[in-house]
C-alpha cells in the first residue's frame, strides 16, 4: 500500500511539472521561444514544451538577460548571435550544449563558460570585445573549440552602420538616396559616389544626392573615410500597358539579392527571385507596385514601379514616367529645339490642349511647376 502511494505521488508530481507554465525574465527571449514553438504572442509556454527543444535560433532579438536558458535543459545548438549579451554565466547550467553562437554581442569576457558541465562545446565569438581568452585554454571539464577569436572589436573604434536605402526624387527633381544609419563619429562626412555631404546619423532619415540621375539599377557607395557601405538603388520607373494585361518586370538586382515584399495597390503581383510579374486590373488608370529588397537577411532598399494605362493622357508628363517634374520641362524644351520625339509622349506634351505642341505648352508647364495648377 505504501509503495502504491509513493508511485501515485511521483506520477502526480510528474504531471504537475510537465503542465507548469514558464514565467520568463526576458520578453525578447520569451518571444524567440514562442516563435520557435509556433505560438502566438499571448499563448502560455509550458515547461514540457521547452524541455523538447534541442536546437533554437534566438539571434537578433535584442536579448540581454540569459536567465531564461534554464528552461532549455536539452538544448544542444543555441544561436544567440547579434543580441546585446554581456554576461555568459547563466549558460553554465546547460549540460547538453554542443554548439553556441555568441558572435556580434557586447561581450568583454567569456570566462564563466569554463564552469560549464557540458563535455565538449564549439563557441563562435567573432565581433565581440574580448581581449583575453587565456581562461579557455586552462584545464577544464569542458573541451572548448573557439571560432572567431581574432575577429574582436575595440570599444572606442569609429563605426558607421548604414541601412534602409532607397532611391527617390526630391522636390526639385534631383535624384537622392534616402538612408538611415548610426555612427559614433562626431562630425561624419558621407561620400556618395564622390559627392561629399555632412550628416548626423542618429537613426533619422537623411538624403545624399546621386550624381547623374540613374535610370537603371546602379551600385551606390556611401562612405566615411575607410568605413562605409554599398547598396544597389533601383530608381522608380513608370511603365505603360493595357488594362488587364500582364507584364514582366526585370528589376536588375544581382543574384545575391532577393525581393522581400512586393505589393500592388490595385493589381496583382508575384515574385520569382528578382523578377516581378504584374497583372493590371481591367479598369486600370494608374497603379503603384512597392517592393523591398534584401542582401541575405539585411534590408538593402525600397523602390516602386508606376503602371499607367497606355491609353491615358496625363497632361505635362512629357517623358511618360507617371509624374510631372522638371524632367518633363527639360524634355519639352529639347523637343521644341530639336524636333526629336523619341520616347516622348506628345499627347501629354499638349498642356495647352489645342492639338499642337509649341511654346504655349511650355508656358503652361512652367506655370504648373511654379504654382501647382493648370
Amino acid at each position: 500500500m505504501k509503495t502504491r502511494i509513493i508511485i501515485i505521488l511521483l506520477a502526480v508530481m510528474a504531471v504537475s511539472a510537465s503542465a507548469q507554465t514558464v514565467t520568463f525574465f526576458s520578453p525578447e527571449f520569451e518571444w524567440g521561444v514562442k516563435q520557435h514553438l509556433g505560438l502566438e504572442e499571448n499563448d502560455e509556454v509550458l515547461q514540457s514544451q521547452t524541455d523538447t527543444i534541442t536546437s533554437i535560433d534566438l539571434s537578433g532579438l535584442g536579448i540581454t538577460d540569459l536567465r531564461d536558458v534554464v528552461y532549455l535543459p536539452m538544448v544542444k545548438e543555441l544561436d544567440l548571435s547579434r543580441n546585446g549579451i554581456t554576461n555568459t554565466f547563466p549558460l553554465t547550467v546547460l549540460d547538453s550544449l554542443q554548439l553556441l553562437d555568441l558572435s556580434g554581442n557586447e561581450l568583454e569576457s567569456i570566462n564563466p563558460l569554463v564552469f560549464c558541465n557540458a563535455d565538449k562545446m564549439t563557441v563562435l565569438v567573432a565581433n565581440n570585445y574580448i581581449s583575453d581568452f587565456s581562461f579557455m585554454f586552462s584545464p577544464t571539464h569542458c573541451q572548448f573549440t573557439l571560432m572567431g577569436t581574432g575577429l574582436q572589436l575595440v570599444k572606442d573604434a569609429p563605426y558607421l552602420d548604414l541601412y534602409h536605402f532607397y532611391c527617390d526624387v526630391n522636390d526639385r527633381g534631383n535624384a537622392v538616396v534616402v538612408y538611415r544609419g548610426y555612427t559614433n563619429l562626431e562630425n561624419p562626412v558621407l561620400e556618395c559616389n564622390r559627392k561629399r555631404v555632412a550628416a548626423e546619423l542618429d537613426g533619422a532619415s537623411h538624403t545624399v544626392n546621386v550624381p547623374g540621375w540613374p535610370s537603371e539599377p546602379k551600385m551606390v557607395t556611401l562612405s566615411c573615410g575607410e568605413l562605409g557601405d554599398t547598396t544597389w538603388v533601383l530608381p522608380p520607373k513608370s511603365m505603360r500597358l493595357a488594362a488587364g494585361a500582364s507584364f514582366e518586370i526585370l528589376t536588375g538586382l544581382p543574384e545575391n539579392y532577393r525581393i522581400g515584399m512586393a505589393l500592388a495597390l490595385h493589381g496583382e503581383v508575384t515574385v520569382d527571385s528578382t523578377t516581378l510579374t504584374y497583372t493590371a486590373p481591367v479598369d486600370l488608370e494608374m497603379d503603384t507596385i512597392q517592393i523591398s529588397y534584401y542582401e541575405g537577411w539585411q534590408l538593402r532598399g525600397f523602390t516602386e514601379y508606376r503602371m499607367i494605362n497606355a491609353d491615358m493622357v496625363m497632361s505635362g508628363d512629357v517623358d511618360g514616367d507617371g509624374r510631372v517634374s522638371v524632367d518633363d520641362l527639360t524634355a519639352l524644351i529639347d523637343y521644341l529645339l530639336t524636333g526629336k520625339s523619341d520616347d516622348l509622349n506628345l499627347s501629354n506634351a499638349d498642356c495647352y490642349v489645342d492639338g499642337k505642341v509649341n511654346i504655349d505648352d511650355l508656358t503652361e508647364l512652367i506655370d504648373y511647376l511654379l504654382n501647382g495648377r493648370w
